[in-house]
């Protein structure tokens, strides 16, 4: 159990004990608490204390959310996100990206991927820290875009496959609103023909690549449903 797990344990079986506790009228007039076990100032401590490591969850069950991820969104990329809590440390995370632009005759990025996550919340689903497991399908077809002049040059177009790992930290905003940042890592498989854009009609070859690379990086905002 973690750390602030025992101190709220600590803390609710101390107002437990306060509610059984009898009242006493002291010499000067004032109604405290008779206890052998706890004195006045350690309950109203262990109270305080309650307030304020009390889960989120216990007031605002959330079970469902959706999000889009805002840098998705500077690049002009449809995307989309829900999340539903699976279990009392977990949740099951779903985005989609679609990009169907053309950026005149010889430049496009066009991609439609798809990344599933499972993710281990620290203590409790959308509340702070989270550590995901993901993977990755995506579509593409690029041609003139990019910041090498190979990636300029040349019209790639082909699948990717990712499985990686990630982490992130989920903000509470309001019972409604939330945001969250994220970064991972995985090994991805690529595969995709390639040619020069003069033209973009003929292929030159079949490409397949293996690497491990930074695979996922998101700043969401976050609608959550009950």
């Amino acid at each position: 159990m973690s750390c602030p797990a025992l101190l709220y344990s600590a803390a609710t079986t101390a107002q437990e004990l306060a509610k059984d506790t009898p009242e006493k009228v002291n010499s000067t007039g004032t109604i405290t608490k008779d206890s052998g076990y706890l004195e006045t100032d350690s309950i109203q401590t262990l109270n305080l204390l309650y307030k304020q490591l009390k889960p989120r969850s216990s007031i605002r069950l959330s079970r469902f959310a959706v999000k889009s991820n805002l840098l998705h969104d500077l690049t002009g990329s449809l995307n989309l996100g829900v999340e539903m809590r699976t279990g009392d440390q977990f949740t099951l995370d779903m985005s989609v990206t679609y990009n169907p632009w053309k950026y005149g005759d010889m430049k496009k990025f066009n991609v439609i991927a798809v990344q599933p996550e499972i993710r281990y919340w620290s203590l409790e689903p959308f509340n702070k820290h989270f550590f995901g497991l993901h993977a990755t399908y995506a579509n593409f077809n690029i041609a003139g875009i990019g910041f090498s002049n190979f990636m300029k040059e040349h019209l790639l177009r082909g699948n990717l496959y990712e499985v990686g790992i990630s982490y992130g930290y989920h903000w509470y905003l309001s019972p409604r609103w939330a945001m969250e940042a994220s970064m991972g890592i995985g090994y991805v498989h690529v595969s995709y023909d390639q040619s020069f854009c003069k033209g973009c009609v003929k292929f030159e070859n079949r490409q397949h690549k293996n690497y491990f690379t930074p695979s996922k990086a998101s700043v969401s905002l976050i609608y959550m449903i009950k």
